[in-house]
Formats: C-alpha cells, sequence, structure tokens
C-alpha cells in the first residue's frame, strides 16, 4: 500500500527552515541552504533532497524520485499542473522558505531524476509565480485529487498471484483503493466472508502509513484534515463480486495517534 505525495517535497524537519531567522532574507536563505546540505541525502516520501544550491538569483534543489511510487511522464505531460500543486504544497505548507523567496526576489528551480530511468525533469518558479501560490493557496481536497493523479500513473500493478491494484479514486469524502482479484486463484467469498478479519489486518498496515519512515505519511494527513474516509474495495474478475473494508475518519485518526500530534 504505497502512497506518494505532493511532488515538490522538500524536508521533513522544518526546523532546517526555521532556523534562518537572522540578517535579511537573502542571508537567510544562503544559512538554509548550507543547513540542507548539512542534512541530504535527505527522505521524504518517495522523494529525496540530494542538495541545494543559489545560482544567480534562484535556490536550486536536486532530487532522486522513487519511479514506483511516481511516473516522472505525469510531470512531463502536466507540468503547470505539477507547479500549481507541487507549489502550493512547497511555499505555502513550508511558510518559511516561501516568504524568504518572496522577501529575497529569488526564484525556485526543482531538478527531479528518476531512480529508475535516470530521466531529469525541472519545474522552475519565478519569484512572481511564487507570490501568486503563497496568495492563492490550493484546497486541501484539490492536493487530495492531485495525490490520487500521482499514485495512478504508477497503476495498475500487480501486487501477488492474486491481487492487482488498478487505480485510486475519490468520490466525495470517500477516498478508494481499488483492486482487481483473480478469481482462478481465490474465490471471492473468502474475502466476502472474512472482512472482519480483513479489516484487523488492513488496520495494522494502514496505522504504519503514518509513521515517519511511511512514503504515506502526508497522503494520510491530507485524509484526516479532509474528513476523508478509506476505503478497499476489491472485486472479482470474473463473478463481479465486490468486498468493501472501509475506515471513517475517526478511525483514521485513531490510528494515526502512536504516529502524530495531531
Amino acid at each position: 500500500m504505497k502512497k506518494y505525495i505532493v511532488l515538490i517535497a522538500v524536508l521533513p524537519l522544518l526546523a532546517i527552515l526555521m532556523s534562518c531567522n537572522e540578517g535579511g532574507a537573502k542571508a537567510d536563505l544562503r544559512k538554509m541552504v548550507d543547513n540542507i546540505n548539512r542534512e541530504c541525502p535527505i527522505h521524504y516520501d518517495y522523494i529525496t533532497c540530494q542538495g541545494a544550491a543559489i545560482q544567480g538569483e534562484e535556490v536550486v534543489m536536486n532530487y532522486i524520485v522513487d519511479e514506483s511510487m511516481l511516473s516522472l511522464q505525469l510531470m512531463k505531460e502536466k507540468p503547470d499542473l505539477a507547479k500549481k500543486y507541487g507549489g502550493s504544497s512547497l511555499f505555502n505548507v513550508y511558510d518559511e522558505l516561501g516568504s524568504l523567496l518572496m522577501e529575497s526576489g529569488y526564484g525556485f528551480t526543482a531538478n527531479y531524476q528518476g531512480s529508475l530511468s535516470g530521466d531529469v525533469v525541472t519545474l522552475r518558479f519565478t519569484n512572481d509565480e511564487i507570490k501568486e501560490i503563497k496568495a492563492h493557496p490550493i484546497s486541501n481536497e484539490e492536493l487530495l485529487d492531485w495525490e490520487i493523479q500521482a499514485s495512478n500513473s504508477t497503476l495498475p500493478r500487480k501486487l501477488d498471484a492474486v491481487t492487482t491494484l488498478l487505480s485510486m479514486s475519490r468520490d466525495g469524502n470517500v477516498v478508494s483503493y481499488n483492486y482487481e482479484i483473480d478469481e482462478s486463484q481465490l474465490d471471492m467469498s473468502v474475502l466476502i466472508n472474512g472482512q472482519e478479519q480483513l479489516k484487523q489486518t488492513l488496520a495494522e498496515q494502514v496505522a504504519t502509513l503514518n509513521s515517519n519512515t511511511s512514503s504515506a505519511q502526508a497522503f494520510m494527513r491530507l485524509l484526516r484534515r479532509g474528513n476523508m474516509e478509506l476505503h478497499y474495495v476489491y472485486k472479482g474478475n470474473s463473478s463481479g463480486k465486490t468486498a468493501r473494508i472501509q475506515f471513517t475518519n475517526a478511525e483514521l485518526r485513531d490510528m494515526a495517534n502512536d504516529y502524530t500530534e495531531e
């Protein structure tokens, strides 16, 4: 159960950004870049920050992207959407970075290299674009929809001899993982009659998605804050019979308690 978060992740350590609080904005940016490079490589969800630099009048960060989690093709095909959603997450969630960039007049460039293909996708933000993003942040639901679109860029994926993850979807306040079951390998009655045990097994896995080492912690945060439910839908490939496991938002919050301070 992999999940994939916002495209432009910078640091799991907000303290690195908050430590840059003395001197002018440009001096603070230099301190921030120095701090980042001391911490690198920094692993955040499915993206690893390899290093940062100030080049001319922009901050440049280089990343490795786990292509089993996110297809670079989506970023190539929809760079404007990648900038909109990723930029909103970056410059508004990490407010200190966005503010320093605005005050300094600097732009921002993110270089993403695929872990498998070696391909590089570059997204550039002018200072005016950063100001626009900070002035008009997108909603939790819009970020979540982008996350789902990013997830679907790597699907379908065969998980084992029985199960294929076909897609993710959102219908109102319900986000679903949609699976296909090979009924030549497993009768759907096993899942339908064993839903209570299946939910217990899934609950253990869902809870760990909130951990600091999980590639899904930001996704889970979006679900909780958006009052979303999380469903697992299993459909037989011949009978069409389905088994649905549901986690309410209250259940998601309870499962996150051991990993978060929300």
